[in-house]
C-alpha cells in the first residue's frame, strides 16, 4: 500500500519547517539584544533586519515552491512553524544562552576588576582636586569681593565730570 502527499500538503509542511527557521532566527536576535544591549535604535535596526530577511525568504520560498503563486496556506504555516519553535524549543533555548550569557558577564566582569578599581582610585583623586580646586577658587573670588566694595564712599560719586559743572 503506498500513500502520497498532495503537493500543497509538502508545501504546507515545508513552511511549517520555514516558520521555524524564522523562530530560530529570533532567538539569535534575542540573545544578542541579552548580550549586547545598545538601546533603542539598535533594538529598531534587528526588527528592520529581521523583517526583511523574513520578506526575502518567504518570497524566494514562494517562487521555488509555489511557482510565484501567492498561497495563504504558507503564511500560516510559516506563522504556526515559528509559534511551534517559539513556544517549545525556543524557551529552551533561551533560557540556556541566558543562563550562558550570565555567566560570561560575571566572568567578564572578574576580568575587568583590576581596571575598574584602578578607574575608581584615579577618578577618586580627581574628585578631590576639583573639590580643593573649587574651595580655593570659591576663596580667591571672595577676597576679590572684599576688595572690590569700599565701605563708605565710592570714588564715582565724589568726582564730578567737566559737563556737569
Amino acid at each position: 500500500m503506498h500513500m502520497s502527499f498532495s503537493p500543497s500538503v509538502v508545501v504546507f509542511f515545508m513552511s511549517l519547517g520555514l516558520g521555524a527557521i524564522f523562530g530560530a532566527l529570533w532567538d539569535i536576535f534575542r540573545i544578542l539584544r541579552l548580550g549586547i544591549p545598545l538601546g533603542r535604535m539598535f533594538i529598531f535596526l534587528q526588527d528592520i533586519i529581521y523583517f526583511a530577511i523574513i520578506c526575502i525568504l518567504t518570497l524566494i520560498f514562494f517562487y521555488f515552491f509555489t511557482f510565484g503563486g501567492f498561497r495563504l496556506f504558507v503564511l500560516l504555516g510559516e506563522f504556526l512553524g515559528f509559534l511551534i519553535y517559539y513556544l517549545t524549543i525556543g524557551h529552551v533555548v533561551f533560557a540556556v544562552f541566558k543562563i550562558i550569557i550570565h555567566f560570561i558577564h560575571k566572568f567578564v566582569w572578574g576580568l575587568t576588576w583590576p581596571v575598574r578599581k584602578l578607574f575608581l582610585k584615579i577618578t577618586h583623586i580627581f574628585q578631590k582636586f576639583l573639590k580643593n580646586f573649587k574651595r580655593k577658587i570659591k576663596k580667591y573670588f571672595q577676597i576679590k569681593k572684599k576688595f572690590l566694595h569700599f565701605k563708605g564712599i565710592s570714588v564715582y560719586n565724589k568726582v564730578r565730570s567737566k559737563s556737569d559743572k
